[in-house]
């Protein structure tokens, strides 16, 4: 089986640190993966029971464990040996209770195994109902806001309700404090997360300038600010370039000189008062016209003049600045911040007695949560305790080495469960991801994990390793170069925390998929109504636009399957089917019309996670039925 030089790597490299395997879609990871422990099974490395590998779904779990079947077999098939063949058959029987598994199962199975430590009831459910959490959190939340509201006696409470509410509710309140226990619980000190969270609004005596708030929070947007506007002038003095508009780039340039001028001085300022002063000080100059210009000329000048007011003027981007950012002097943000903290302060102590009354409350019923029980998992391999550090020992010898799929999508507490049973004197962590693959930010993932070790391995300082596999072999060329065109102009370190120049997809250079006659197509719908012919028939013109875009992707769809398009499926083409086609859509909201207009173009679709399931006609047509039976003389449900 032929290799690239990464994928080498990345299966036979044993470095004395970690090793993090940065792979591109379709760069073959899974396979990297499995041949890597098919290579330390052979070679009498390991055996399958001494690795622990992580997934982030069943799925994908089960997944992995029939490939290793599969692969096991065909070495097992291929092997003359009677001993080998032997010791492989003893590998192929320990794949089905192997650690191959998600981080949610493993944790289970620790606190299952080892809850005398913790001194915790083992016949506990798991709450993984949602409804239910959300009843048992208002439950919770509404004894603890109750109890606060008779206890304020200073008042603090009703300022902080109404700090982050309405006069209608406290809803407000109730989010913040459900999201605050949320972020606290995915680090593995939530009561140390929460404390720390009022430090940056405490100045520690220092001036605002040189606090840790202005450093990591104002000063990267002013840098942005400036950069932006230095940008925007880099594009107006090329646009007057090509135009010979020379009094525009003279007046551009001198302009620019004076950013910069402004830029420098704030950086080199040494007080927050000083800075907003050259802020407020600075003025535009008038940007006058030019005369005896042709008509492209008149174009160019008219875009510039745009640009340039969309920063000083029509857009307000300087005025905005200034208001957001310099509104206030030193003496008042100080105490704004001041007050801020208290505010903060009195936030953690209400969000920490929610979470001890919830805690409580779960405990009653002998109830779980995933994130408790990888808390307990984490608390027990971090015991102080003579059993529990056995525990963690003799985990740490099992494990000949820890393989993580997705690691992009791993949250801190589980990074930190995985530290605790990883080697101490030897990096034996192996972790496979794309931070640019990273979408459950929303599940509170922390893909700065990879992107700190994707800049940090590499550095001479450590054991480490990073492989890149950046080929791409499952599209054709076109594909990887019409998605390098979009992202290397919306991706950066500002927008997405990587550089998208140095993660772009790479060609495989397959030769089935070299001369593969892919095409990429946009579909553009028009919702302007003036553009709709009058001789147009009646049915066919659409007025909603989700309607009207559905409508062209059947007719796409249709076309496909109509004429027959060919498709590459591993090794050989075929007819497409609609089981080939994907379609994404930013919400649940239009999968109904969908529904309807596929059904009109008898396009069989699989629509998932629809949330308007009640709407559904046959669903609406059960419902009349009902409400016939309830009361027959309902005229709407009857006609219906």
């Amino acid at each position: 089986m032929d290799y690239t030089q990464d994928q080498e790597k990345a299966i036979n490299d044993r470095p004395k640190g970690n090793i993090l395997v940065s792979a591109s879609a379709g760069s073959g990871k899974t396979r990297v993966l499995v041949d890597r422990i098919i290579k330390m099974v052979k070679n009498h490395e390991a055996n399958i029971d001494q690795l622990l590998v992580v997934t982030f779904t069943n799925a994908a779990a089960k997944e992995m464990r029939q490939r290793l079947q599969q692969s096991l077999r065909e070495v097992f098939n291929a092997a003359n040996d009677p001993q080998e063949k032997s010791a492989l058959l003893k590998q192929i029987q320990k794949v089905p209770v192997a650690d191959i598994t998600t981080m949610d199962a493993y944790c289970q199975k620790l606190v299952s195994r080892y809850y005398y430590i913790l001194g915790i009831d083992p016949n506990f459910r798991i709450l993984s109902d949602q409804t239910e959490q959300e009843l048992l959190k208002d439950q919770a939340w509404e004894g603890v806001r109750e109890a606060l509201y008779g206890e304020d006696e200073d008042g603090s409470f009703a300022r902080l309700t109404e700090n982050f509410s309405d006069d209608r509710s406290d809803d407000g309140l109730t989010r913040v404090v459900y999201r605050m226990d949320e972020f606290a619980n995915v680090t593995d000190d939530p009561n140390g997360w929460l404390n720390n969270a009022a430090r940056f609004y405490d100045l520690q005596g220092k001036g605002l300038i040189n606090s840790d708030f202005y450093k990591q929070f104002i000063k990267p947007q002013i840098d942005d600010f400036f950069s932006q506007i230095e940008m925007d002038h880099f594009l107006m003095i090329q646009l007057a370039q090509q135009a010979e508009l020379y009094k525009d780039e003279e007046f551009l340039d001198k302009q620019l000189d004076s950013i910069k001028q402004l830029a420098q001085r704030l950086a080199t300022s040494s007080s927050w008062d000083e800075l907003r002063d050259a802020i407020n000080q600075f003025s535009f100059a008038s940007f006058s016209g030019s005369r005896n210009l042709d008509d492209y000329q008149k174009t160019v000048h008219k875009r510039i003049t745009e640009i340039n007011g969309d920063i000083k003027n029509s857009g307000k981007q300087f005025q905005q600045f200034q208001q957001r950012y310099f509104l206030l002097d030193e003496k008042t943000n100080v105490q704004i911040m001041q007050a801020a903290k208290h505010r903060i302060e009195k936030l953690v102590a209400v969000v920490q007695r929610f979470r001890e009354a919830y805690r409580e409350l779960k405990a009653q019923r002998h109830l779980m949560e995933f994130i408790d029980i990888e808390h307990a998992a984490f608390d027990i391999l971090n015991a102080d305790s003579d059993q529990a550090k056995l525990i963690q020992k003799k985990l740490q010898d099992q494990y000949y080495e820890i393989m993580v799929d997705e690691y992009q999508d791993n949250n801190r507490l589980q990074d930190a469960i995985l530290n605790k049973i990883t080697k101490p004197d030897q990096g034996n962590r192996f972790m496979v991801g794309d931070s640019k693959q990273s979408i459950y930010r929303f599940r509170l993932a922390d893909p700065q994990m990879f992107i700190d070790k994707e800049e940090g391995y590499p550095k001479s300082d450590n054991d480490n390793e990073l492989v890149s596999l950046s080929e791409n072999f499952r599209s054709a060329q076109n594909i990887d170069n019409f998605t390098n065109l979009i992202f290397e102009q919306v991706m950066d370190k500002q927008v997405g925390e990587i550089d998208y120049g140095k993660a772009k997809l790479k060609f495989g250079d397959t030769e089935t998929l070299k001369n593969y006659p892919s095409k990429v197509s946009l579909l553009i719908y028009n919702n302007d109504k003036s553009a709709v012919t009058n001789d147009e028939p009646a049915d066919a013109q659409i007025e909603d636009s989700d309607t009207g875009q559905v409508e062209i992707i059947a007719q796409k769809i249709r076309q496909l399957l109509d004429n027959h398009e060919q498709v590459y499926d591993k090794d050989h083409f075929r007819d497409i089917t609609p089981g080939d086609i994907a379609i994404i859509s930013p919400t649940h909201n239009s999968e109904l019309t969908m529904a309807d207009v596929f059904r009109q173009y008898n396009i069989d679709a699989e629509i998932t996670g629809a949330k308007s399931y009640l709407k559904t006609t046959e669903i609406q047509v059960m419902m009349a039925l009902l409400s016939i039976i309830d009361n027959p003389f309902q005229d709407i449900p009857l006609v219906a």
